[in-house]
């Protein structure tokens, strides 16, 4: 069995979908089943052997999520972070191998990430569309990856997931910003996937096993084996959620303590993680990624967290009417000639994602300056 084999088997669908049972009792079957999957395993190529040959950390890492979500339910959510931890180191080199000192221009368009805010009759600053200020963090609700409190700034691989992370709003009522990294700083995130179908697709495409010297090829046979040896905790982060719109959501406990776990790091500055609200058979996964950061400084108590600051540059945040306005110009229609199609919304009705008013709105706010997203930066106060 080769890496590409390997991750086309149906344990490896994404998102994952519970149905039902406890979701204790769901994540011990998926990981039993798993490990049943890896044992069963018959002349496994050089790629998989490197899986296999840390069963028994696969084990490891499954059995101290469980006993995560245990103390969780139990009120001992400090414990529960520690056996997080434990998880996490179970299998660490592999877990941060796509984050730390690796270059994230693999994993993120630096100059493409976008956020939108619902408002149809707002002018919307850019401190609007960052995160929420600190001094309103009684409203950060729980959300996948959000803790009551915790300020983040959340960003989208494009306007098209941002959208479906919104519910599919009416675009007239979107107004949208794009961000860019700075130079300043490599960002470093821990990443949640990338999405099995994803790789596989990306390996198809480089014919792996007749370019294995190609770097960004080896790059993502490495990303395939880290998703093998770390699946138990992507599957926890990426279980569809039964109940929305209940108090208390278990398909959450994870990716919060994970966001915790982040939060407590110094040497990573978020998360990546694919949408679970998007099609992955059927839109690329360029377009369906989402990505969290934390704030990392609270000095001051009130305003934004400067560390963040640092890290982006920004557009102003402009209307969808007012993009919209521009899309027939002829410098847009012209702006992207690829063939390329790779974006389905309508099974069976494939086009350029560049073709549609999403990847329409992303060419025109590509011509905007991305600026400082405060005239000056934030000062903090050190003196408390």
């Amino acid at each position: 069995m080769d890496i590409i084999n390997f991750l086309q088997a149906p344990i490896f669908a994404f998102p994952s979908v519970r149905k039902g049972q406890e979701i204790r009792a769901y994540l011990r079957d998926k990981y039993r089943g798993y490990s049943n999957f890896l044992n069963s395993i018959k002349k496994p190529d050089t790629n998989v052997q490197k899986i296999l040959r840390v069963k028994d950390r696969i084990a490891e890492e499954s059995d101290y999520i469980i006993e995560a979500i245990d103390y969780y339910f139990l009120g001992k959510p400090r414990t529960a972070f520690d056996s997080l931890d434990k998880s996490i180191q179970a299998v660490r080199s592999y877990f941060t191998r796509l984050s730390g000192s690796s270059k994230p221009d693999k994993w993120i368009n630096r100059q493409g990430l976008y956020r939108v805010r619902l408002g149809t009759h707002q002018n919307y600053s850019k401190r609007d569309l960052f995160h929420i200020p600190f001094e309103n963090r009684s409203k950060v609700s729980t959300q996948r990856y959000s803790i009551p409190g915790l300020p983040c700034l959340y960003l989208g691989s494009s306007v098209y997931v941002c959208w479906e992370e919104l519910g599919r709003p009416d675009p007239t009522s979107m107004q949208i910003a794009r961000f860019e990294l700075t130079s300043e700083k490599n960002l470093k995130f821990v990443t949640v996937g990338p999405t099995p179908i994803y790789i596989v697709e990306q390996l198809n495409s480089y014919d792996y096993k007749n370019q294995s010297d190609h770097a960004l090829n080896q790059f993502m046979v490495n990303a395939a084996v880290t998703v093998g040896v770390c699946w138990p905790i992507i599957q926890a982060c990426s279980t569809i959620v039964e109940e929305p719109g209940e108090p208390f959501v278990p398909e959450y406990v994870i990716p919060q303590l994970l966001l915790q776990w982040v939060s407590s790091k110094e040497f990573v500055d978020g998360i990546q993680y694919p949408s679970v609200h998007v099609r992955h058979d059927l839109v690329a996964t360029k377009y369906a990624l989402n990505y969290v950061f934390p704030v990392k400084s609270s000095h001051n108590y009130t305003e934004f967290c400067a560390k963040l600051e640092k890290l982006f540059l920004m557009t102003e945040p402009i209307s969808w009417s007012l993009l919209r306005a521009h899309m027939n110009h002829s410098s847009l229609r012209s702006a992207n000639r690829s063939s390329e199609e790779d974006f389905r919304l309508i099974r069976g009705l494939e086009m350029n994602y560049f073709h549609t008013e999403f990847g329409s709105s992303e060419i025109i706010l590509k011509e905007l300056p991305a600026t400082r997203i405060f005239d000056s930066c934030i000062s903090i106060d050190h003196s408390t």
